[in-house]
């Protein structure tokens, strides 16, 4: 309690928050609608980005997605530009940007307990998997036996699997 005081009074410093990590979504927005395996990585990386910003927010904002276009403007940009107006919500968070996905998941892979797989040929599977995903703090991923082929040659080869 008396730390509580001390806070409210300005007398102890707050611990400083994380930053704010960005990450610019809007390539999954820009896929050949003809090509199945363009739309299937554009589903997989906008499903995989939004479920780890659910576990990675839960207790503050870490992570801000770039992804709604309208107009030829990222809707995203105008509204985080508004939470770091002067007293806005991310006002005093410093902002870092992250290239790609795979060092998305590195930077908060504290945030992930493991993955799971769904069956994208058996209705609604994904559905699930979300929900599963946000109870146990996993990553949903479409199976794929192409990835899975490439996983089993790599473990076999000595390389085993990402961490």
């Amino acid at each position: 309690m008396l730390t509580t005081i001390l806070l409210a009074a300005g007398i102890l410093p707050a611990a400083a928050s994380p930053p704010v990590t960005t990450y610019d979504l809007t390539y999954a927005l820009r896929f050949e609608a003809k090509v199945p395996q363009q739309v299937a990585a554009a589903w997989d990386h906008a499903h995989a980005v939004a479920a780890l910003q659910g576990l990675v927010n839960r207790k503050e904002p870490r992570l801000y997605v770039r992804f709604v276009e309208w107009a030829g403007r990222n809707v995203d940009d105008y509204w985080l530009q508004q939470m770091r107006q002067p007293g806005g919500w991310l006002a005093d968070r410093p902002v870092e940007k992250i290239g790609d996905i795979a060092e998305l998941v590195t930077n908060f892979r504290s945030a992930i307990k493991g993955v799971v797989l769904y069956d994208p040929k058996v209705a609604a599977t994904n559905n699930l998997a979300s929900t599963i995903a946000g109870v146990e703090n996993l990553l949903p991923i479409r199976y794929d036996p192409r990835r899975a082929r490439s996983m089993r040659n790599s473990s076999q080869a000595g390389r085993g699997c990402p961490s």
